[in-house]
């Protein structure tokens, strides 16, 4: 991770601790999608709420 403005380094330490011991379902929570799909299956749909977290390939 690069940066965050909300969270601090505990606090995602213990989220991935969490997750590495299968205490959330994590099932959709992260999309991949391709750089040119970033305002269609990116931020349009993190607006709508149909999508929680996004990453982009650039290649």
């Amino acid at each position: 991770m690069r940066g965050s403005l909300c969270y601090t380094a505990r606090d995602y330490a213990d989220v991935i601790d969490l997750m590495a011991r299968d205490h959330y379902d994590t099932t959709g929570w992260v999309d991949h999608i391709p750089l040119d799909e970033v305002v269609t299956s990116g931020f349009h749909a993190l607006h709508e709420g149909t999508r929680m977290k996004v990453l982009v390939d650039p290649t």
